[in-house]
């Protein structure tokens, strides 16, 4: 099963002191907890009754020169999957398109009711989280596919996010996932079931076997995705048919960034993938190269480190992709001792995981 839509939203709206000052006065009048974070304060709201709202941020600038606080604004998140389903899969599942519209109305009909502020008026989005989620029938297969998926190399402006590890006493990648990011979006590929159990959230029965490719664009990144599906994005009067129309595509936003990274080919064993290109019409010399990426991606646990290794650069190494694209493999082969000796390529994700 695949299903692709939008998880997270964040909007931005500019303010003035009266208005974040009765925001402010309504949130400790709630009794809704609160933490500083640089320049303000964020309200986190749970349950129910939020209605999809997750958090509310307070921020200001100080202005030296005019010695007062400026540029009032808010950060408002959203999970519209919330403002619909108050059962344990909300934290397992991003919302159906088709369920979007019900839940965006939900959230402003809520947020007037809480707040009567028109909290969500005159508002621009700041961030949406596309998401995919591949599921297969076992928690092992998904592991294994999120294995192969964290060997393919990212783009050269993205950079893999560490963490500490203290038996290490290091900075290491995620061990269990893939997270990448740039100034504009992050990228991340990971097991939704492991993810769950570890932050104690309800629900993890139905993440198991799901793995969720997610992209969590900012401003600059929402910006150039509306100049590359500018004739699927039609004109939209406000930010909720935007991100109504954004949710329909997520689908085709996440597959186009997975086919620059891997091309379209699926993954096979090795031996397999040595066959085809023997019964390829390339020449010598590119079959040669073809084997040599081959021998090389199995030594590392990181495509970069491979790519340092082989002396490619990325331009160079989408010509690689490119030729195993034209074979039908991808550059990744499966361990000799794997659950199945094949996983689908991105242009086959429709026909395995729609009937799997």
């Amino acid at each position: 099963m695949i299903n692709s839509s939008i998880h997270t939203v964040e909007l931005y709206k500019r303010v003035c002191y009266s208005e974040q000052l009765a925001l402010s006065r309504t949130m400790k009048r709630l009794g809704v907890p609160s933490y500083s974070k640089g320049h303000g304060f964020i309200y986190v709201l749970e349950g129910r009754e939020s209605a999809g709202i997750t958090s509310i941020g307070l921020f200001s600038h100080y202005s030296k020169a005019l010695g007062y606080n400026v540029d009032f604004h808010l950060e408002i998140a959203l999970n519209p999957m919330r403002a619909v389903c108050d059962t344990a899969q909300k934290n397992a599942k991003a919302i159906s398109p088709d369920l979007l519209p019900d839940a965006l109305a939900e959230v402003l009909f809520s947020a007037d009711q809480m707040f009567r502020l028109d909290l969500l008026d005159d508002v621009s989005l700041s961030r949406v989280d596309f998401c995919t989620d591949l599921k297969f029938d076992r928690q092992e297969q998904a592991d294994e596919y999120i294995r192969l998926l964290k060997k393919v190399p990212c783009k050269r402006v993205l950079r893999e996010v560490l963490h500490w590890d203290g038996t290490q006493r290091r900075w290491v990648p995620y061990s269990e996932s893939k997270l990448v990011r740039c100034g504009s979006y992050e990228f991340q590929i990971y097991p939704k079931q492991p993810q769950m159990l570890t932050r104690g959230l309800s629900g993890a029965e139905y993440a198991k076997g799901v793995v969720r490719i997610e992209l969590r664009a900012g401003r600059k990144k929402l910006k150039s995705l509306h100049y590359k599906y500018a004739a699927l994005l039609n004109p939209c009067e406000n930010w909720c048919q935007e991100l109504m129309v954004m949710a329909g595509l997520s689908g085709k936003i996440i597959e186009g960034m997975m086919i620059d990274m891997l091309g379209t080919g699926d993954f096979y064993p090795m031996k397999t993938i040595l066959q085809k290109i023997d019964a390829s019409g390339f020449y010598a010399c590119t079959k040669q190269q073809m084997k040599l990426v081959l021998d090389y991606f199995p030594l590392h646990s990181s495509g970069e480190d491979a790519l340092k290794h082989l002396g490619l650069s990325q331009k160079q190494w989408r010509e690689v992709v490119n030729h195993f694209s034209k074979i039908g493999c991808c550059p990744i082969p499966i361990p000799t001792r794997a659950c199945q000796p094949w996983y689908p390529g991105v242009t086959n994700w429709d026909a395995y995981f729609c009937t799997a």
